[in-house]
């Protein structure tokens, strides 16, 4: 009863800063709307509870919203019998000390990685997060569940922040959609998963990026610095993305470059960047390229161990320049468009399916509606963004419901792109005529 309690004050606590808190003033979005924001998120961290341990059959060590939960318990424990141990484990400078490792590592089921295929081992931020979040939670699952969706729910909406500067002439409510309430983004950033933190590095990143852009003040600089790094510990892969666009948006904006010598930028930087991915084994210990195939081959061979009713077939990867360019329109195809709604095969894949519906029709009326206006260099970041995260999602990733889940970071960013060239008061008056047509 005590841990419901606890709950119950965390939640007055956030309510209470949504309501006076000047940072929430600045959006002028009204404050019930966002106390609903933060409600239907809510909500949805209850619901995915739910589905995840009532509509699947997965065991507890098989539900991703629960692995980081049991890891940090494991990590918390040591704070009651050993206190040095768990703040040491605290810190990556003993990773990999041997003590540890037979006497708390061992025993977690997510601190190593069956694959070690990845730069950074984001596992171990959320079990860190958790084992601290234990120390006042009263072990209430639900408690971190709440930490967890506010931190996701700070980050979305210093995104929408960003975006409303950037697209001044949208509609606010219109803008909040795409950050807050597309089904996929809203799921997935409501539970105990890297995509809640993921959101809250993004999220301010780009938020202080633009205030730092402004003012030039330091402070704005060293914030940016500290989001990056939530980013890069949360998931590398999309801060690895995120940096050269945010580069050179940055470049643009501070010297207020036309779009013709934006676009050059954009191309020379881009291009640097690729050149840098295909030819790390040169100059790094690091071959990238070979890592992105053996996360491909890390992911199949997931697929072939665990039965998944969304595998799909994907192309494999070979170590060259070619086998990436020759594959990507169809990653980019799988990453956008499916599941389609003839491919679902769950509730929660029949829910992915409409989203993607609604992203077709939304690309179709944007090209039928197309509003003509000069090419900014948000739309370049948008776009940019976009196309990166979506092509190496779907190079390495055959599991479609893994698809729709890793694709959200750089979903608001494709649909708000999207909104912004739709016309729609074109839109609304061939309704308009349409109705009174169908009328006579």
């Amino acid at each position: 009863m005590f841990s419901w309690f606890c709950y119950l004050f965390i939640l007055i606590i956030i309510f209470f800063i949504l309501l006076k808190s000047k940072f929430f003033k600045k959006s002028n979005l009204p404050t019930k709307y966002l106390l609903l924001l933060f409600l239907i998120k809510l909500f949805a961290s209850f619901m995915l509870y739910i589905i995840y341990t009532k509509y699947y059959s997965h065991t507890r060590m098989q539900t991703d919203i629960f692995k980081y939960y049991d890891d940090g318990y494991i990590l918390y424990n040591a704070l009651k019998h050993t206190p040095l141990d768990f703040f040491k484990m605290l810190l990556p400078f003993y990773d990999n000390d041997p003590y540890l490792k037979q006497k708390y590592f061992e025993k977690m089921n997510f601190w190593i990685k069956p694959y070690k295929v990845d730069i950074i081992n984001e596992n171990k931020t959320l079990i860190r997060l958790n084992a601290l979040i234990f120390i006042f939670s009263n072990n209430n699952y639900f408690t971190h569940v709440l930490i967890f969706i506010f931190l996701a729910f700070l980050g979305q909406y210093a995104l929408f922040l960003f975006f409303k500067d950037h697209f001044p002439e949208t509609n606010q409510y219109i803008l909040s959609f795409p950050v807050f309430l597309m089904p996929s983004v809203l799921i997935w950033t409501s539970g105990i998963l890297k995509e809640s933190i993921l959101f809250f590095g993004l999220g301010f990143s780009l938020y202080y990026l633009n205030s730092f852009i402004k003012s030039k003040k330091t402070k704005y600089l060293f914030l940016l610095i500290f989001f990056l790094f939530v980013t890069a510990i949360s998931k590398f892969y999309v801060f690895l993305l995120l940096l050269p666009t945010i580069i050179t948006f940055s470049i643009s904006e501070f010297y207020k470059l036309s779009i013709k010598k934006t676009i050059l930028i954009y191309s020379f930087i881009i291009s640097l960047f690729l050149f840098l991915f295909f030819t790390s084994k040169y100059f790094t210990n690091i071959d990238l390229v070979d890592l992105v195939i053996q996360k491909q081959k890390g992911f199949i061979k997931f697929t072939e161990k665990q039965f998944t009713g969304s595998k799909i077939e994907i192309p494999i990867l070979e170590n060259n320049i070619f086998s990436f360019l020759i594959n990507t329109p169809q990653a980019l195809l799988n990453v956008v468009f499916r599941p389609t709604i003839f491919e679902f095969h769950n509730l929660m894949a029949f829910f992915s399916a409409l989203e993607n519906t609604f992203i077709f029709l939304l690309i179709i009326f944007t090209i039928i509606f197309l509003k003509k206006q000069k090419i900014k260099n948000i739309h370049l970041l948008c776009v940019t963004f976009s196309l990166l995260l979506f092509s190496l999602i779907g190079l390495v990733t055959p599991v479609l419901g893994a698809l729709v889940r890793y694709k959200i970071p750089a979903l608001p960013f494709f649909i708000i792109l999207l909104i912004s060239f739709l016309n729609f008061e074109k839109y609304l008056f061939n309704i308009k005529k349409l109705t009174l047509t169908w009328k006579k």
